[in-house]
């Protein structure tokens, strides 16, 4: 492969990647060539030593996305690293996919009940409210749907701090999913296991 052939590919893959950062990797690869060809080593060799353009390409967009992610923490930035580290390897779909798919379904199962028990605390606190207003049958009626109001109120209270709780884990599982796509971008492009 030339040196031309390598940028070419290189180019075509990083088409949908903003301009400054194509520029600056293809920069860094020119540096590279220049180097290497320094050193009197053939177009075909430096191709080799830097990999095949098609997997340097994805391994720019995983990064580029976790990048992005990191500065801008949302879920649609989350599905794009997933989409573009699959695109890595087989294997990723099993070291990536399944792990994302299950902490991503216990979530919204936990956020689901959460909800659930909320509006039965505020369901019970209102018919507890409108019981007390609509039939007053004496005094122990009244200490009847009064506990049943403190019930339902207390009830809300503590699945809306549940439900904040949920929101600070939720945002720390994101960030230990950027730290795992790093890494698992580290391992497949071997920067882990040469230091």
């Amino acid at each position: 492969m030339t040196k031309n052939e390598f940028f070419d590919i290189l180019k075509k893959e990083l088409k949908d990647i903003e301009n400054d950062q194509k520029k600056e990797l293809l920069a860094d690869f020119a540096e590279h060539f220049e180097m290497a060809a320094a050193e009197g080593k053939s177009e075909d060799e430096i191709c080799k030593l830097l990999g095949d353009p098609l997997i340097v390409a994805k391994q720019f967009k995983v990064d580029c996305t976790i990048v992005k992610a990191q500065q801008e923490a949302t879920s649609s930035n989350m599905l794009r690293i997933v989409a573009a580290a699959l695109g890595l390897g087989f294997l990723n779909y099993f070291f990536v996919l399944t792990p994302f798919l299950t902490v991503v379904f216990i979530l919204f199962f936990v956020y689901f009940m959460v909800l659930i028990f909320l509006g039965v605390g505020v369901i019970i606190a209102f018919t507890a409210l409108i019981a007390l207003f609509a039939n007053i049958e004496g005094l122990y009626s009244i200490f009847k749907y009064l506990s049943f109001m403190c019930f339902g109120i207390s009830a809300t209270a503590f699945f809306v701090y549940i439900f904040m709780l949920l929101n600070r884990l939720s945002v720390w599982l994101f960030n230990l999913a950027l730290k795992y796509m790093r890494f698992n971008l580290e391992i497949i492009s071997g920067r882990k296991g040469s230091k």
